[in-house]
């Protein structure tokens, strides 16, 4: 059995000819991806140009799918990164909808972790949640529904609330940790100013 240049190129293209990446590993790739396919601007000829590399790169995937040995974390990114074309093609004619959907269903995949998948996660060391770290996810994914002085305001409150939690473990974090952040924004300011905050 021959695979063509063409199948092995695409897959390399999308991050796919490792038999041994994670599923984490590719949807992040298949974000990347998507996001691209969603924002990128076009004119009239890239639109063509785009049309016709899409379909390219779908009729190489299901060729990869069909004819490859691939694992089960392979086979289900192309699968996703089959939908993400079919979506790009329905973008590149007005219709981001498809698109958007599978961007916001992959990157909630990254946000609620399953157990019932791994069951041994409980027992890994896990990266610490700061809330730094997820006031910038936060911020990230309401930028564009909330207005410029909302998001600046909002902005501005996450900041000092980082500043004073530090490296604060957010999955391991007390009553006792909130009432000191509540004390040390009384410090310097007024009671109404901190329940704005």
């Amino acid at each position: 059995m021959t695979i063509s240049k063409d199948i092995l190129t695409t897959l390399k293209a999308y991050h796919f000819d490792n038999p041994e990446a994670t599923w984490d590993a590719l949807r992040e790739r298949l974000i990347d991806i998507a996001e691209s396919c969603l924002t990128m601007a076009h004119g009239d000829s890239s639109l063509v140009a785009y049309e016709m590399i899409n379909d390219e790169h779908h009729e190489a995937l299901r060729e990869a799918s069909a004819k490859m040995p691939l694992s089960i974390n392979q086979q289900r990114a192309v699968g996703k990164a089959l939908e993400i074309v079919e979506a790009a093609q329905e973008r590149l004619k007005g219709r981001p909808g498809k698109l958007v959907g599978i961007v916001e269903d992959l990157k909630a995949e990254v946000c609620s972790t399953s157990v019932a998948l791994s069951p041994s996660l409980s027992v890994l060391p896990s990266e610490p949640l700061t809330f730094k770290a997820l006031s910038a996810l936060y911020l990230d994914e309401h930028k564009e529904h909330a207005g410029e002085g909302t998001h600046r305001d909002v902005k501005s409150s996450c900041k000092t609330i980082a500043e004073i939690l530090g490296d604060l473990d957010l999955k391991t974090h007390t009553r006792e940790d909130m009432k000191n952040l509540r004390a040390k924004l009384l410090e310097d300011r007024k009671p109404l100013t901190v329940a704005k905050i």
